[in-house]
């Protein structure tokens, strides 16, 4: 076969396609081989090695393999480039634990190989005449429920469990208060050590109650857990929630005022107000998101959609902008005149939008 038929025959673009050879194996053997060298030559002392210790952190090697794998998708040369990365740094470590053992810091961490100890405490803040608060929580690896309080005078009032530390700082200038709640779950070192790994789950039992009766500035930082927002109740100002890569679910109170959303690679569940003005900013990278529209609230959405499904209520919705059934604005008859409307605007990069009528609301 000439040379001419078989690129008529090879697909375009295939030479492009290929991906990148893994340098991970070669290096690992260069590696080994090189310490064997040097050491029959003379110019290593036979060690003891911490075999115990490399063992201790072997799902690592898991993580580094699997980064491996993904730094391979990218354009040639890099991803061949960021392989080498990636091996060179295994052997790095992994060569430095069985060689120097409890000499480097990372073991010497891990020398105990205690858990960290869950701690539950209560946070409160009561306030003196207070009536507008700004509060701020990060959640960090905890699921949490969030809800308004029924007959209390306090501003912020809840029980969280914690692996690290917390910090709670609460002050009031005036009638107007200033919250903000966040644990600190160790440093890097506190993530490396395998002891901590199925402790995670143990930090879930967070419940946190505001003061409807206080008009809140209200902004959340999700972690790896879940997020449970029972709003309804709130008088809220402004609401901003920045999710992880755990799901959320909302219920959202009236009034008048706009918020941003942003999630990862989660799903998001939002029943909407069911009176006053609001403008929503929902940014998504690769997850679900839903939202329950009451039946006398008119709306208003503009989607920027990447790669996904998109549904929509028919029965109340028309399009009056983009021509592709998963991209452009989309608006219920009454939207313009209403008192009560709601404007969505969602930027999602490959996922499902969906839009449903709420129940009881």
């Amino acid at each position: 076969m000439s040379e001419m038929l078989k690129e008529k025959l090879e697909p375009e673009g295939h030479g492009r396609s290929r991906s990148n050879p893994s340098l991970f194996g070669p290096i690992l053997l260069i590696a080994v081989g090189g310490y064997f060298l040097l050491r029959n030559m003379g110019l290593l002392q036979h060690p003891a090695f911490h075999w115990e210790l490399l063992w201790r952190l072997w799902p690592l090697m898991l993580i580094f393999a699997g980064v491996n794998v993904l730094v391979r998708q990218f354009p040639r040369p890099f991803g061949s480039l960021l392989s080498a990365v990636v091996s060179l740094a295994a052997v790095a470590l992994f060569g430095g634990v069985l060689l120097f053992g409890p000499q480097m810091p990372l073991v010497s961490q891990l020398d105990n190989g205690e858990p960290a100890d869950l701690k539950v405490e209560q946070v409160a803040f009561a306030g003196d005449g207070v009536t507008a608060a700004d509060v701020e929580i990060n959640f960090g690896l905890a699921s949490a429920s969030l809800f308004a309080l029924e007959e209390s005078g306090k501003v912020i009032d809840g029980s969280i469990s914690y692996l690290g530390e917390l910090s709670f700082d609460a002050r009031q200038d005036g009638d107007k208060a200033a919250i903000n709640l966040e644990t600190r779950d160790g440093d890097v070192w506190f993530f490396v050590n395998p002891s901590n790994w199925f402790n995670f789950e143990q930090t879930d039992s967070w419940q946190i109650g505001l003061n409807p009766n206080v008009e809140t500035d209200l902004r959340l930082n999700g972690g790896l857990g879940s997020l449970t927002l029972e709003l309804a109740a709130l008088d809220l100002s402004y609401f901003e929630v920045d999710g992880g890569a755990g799901s959320i679910t909302a219920v959202l109170p009236g009034g008048d005022y706009d918020g941003v959303i942003d999630i990862g690679a989660s799903s998001l569940k939002v029943t909407l107000p069911a009176d006053g003005r609001h403008t929503f900013d929902i940014d998504g990278g690769a997850g679900s998101m839903t939202f329950y529209l009451p039946p006398n609230m008119e709306a208003r959405l503009e989607l920027d959609s990447g790669v996904g499904s998109f549904h929509l209520d028919d029965g109340r919705f028309r399009q009056i902008s983009g021509r592709d059934e998963d991209e452009g604005v989309w608006m219920t008859p009454g939207y313009e005149d209403a008192a009560n409307r709601v404007n969505l605007r969602i930027d999602i990069g490959a996922g499902s939008v969906r839009v449903e009528p709420a129940q009881g609301r």
